[in-house]
């Protein structure tokens, strides 16, 4: 398992006291102790937080972006199921459900400090880079050995008179 450390000092991190606790092989977790600043105009929690949250734990578990693979967000759904106060602690973990060559399928989970769920994310997250190259296997091997495929044979020249419909013998 990899430090977190590094991941806390990220700008956008810091700012809104965002800090990485533990990167695993298939999860991630994050926590942030919320305050004023992370509150919207009628004192709750700002959701735009949560959805932050749950977006940056997804990114996080041991083959993602530990693993040094450029990536993006496709999509992000995240569903609110109660709000959260300032002095709260908000803890986000990862799962990662599926792990392709193009695509990353992840959820999380936002709990609170006595662990009540707050709410819960999914996300689908892009590949930027090339997959890496896979072995190939026997079949593919020898198909790709070869230099070009055969040449076609020519279709046969339709012959005089071919294609007609015969005549039927009541009008001959």
């Amino acid at each position: 398992m990899r430090s977190p450390a590094w991941a806390s000092r990220i700008p956008f991190l810091k700012l809104l006291g965002i800090r990485a606790v533990e990167f695993g092989e298939r999860h991630a977790e994050f926590r942030v102790r919320l305050g004023p600043a992370h509150v919207n105009s009628r004192g709750l929690v700002h959701g735009g937080l949560i959805a932050t949250l749950v977006d940056v734990a997804a990114f996080f578990a041991e083959p993602l972006v530990p693993s040094g693979r450029p990536m993006a967000t496709g999509s992000l759904t995240v569903s609110y199921l109660r709000s959260a106060s300032p002095g709260d602690r908000l803890t986000a973990r990862s799962e990662v459900l599926h792990l392709g060559r193009r695509t990353a399928s992840v959820v999380v989970r936002v709990t609170d400090q006595a662990g009540r769920l707050l709410a819960h994310g999914s996300a689908t997250l892009l590949f930027l880079d090339e997959p890496p190259a896979r072995p190939l296997t026997a079949p593919a091997a020898r198909r790709r050995a070869t230099t070009a495929p055969p040449p076609r044979p020519a279709p046969a020249r339709p012959r005089r008179g071919a294609g007609r419909r015969p005549s039927s013998p009541s009008s001959r």
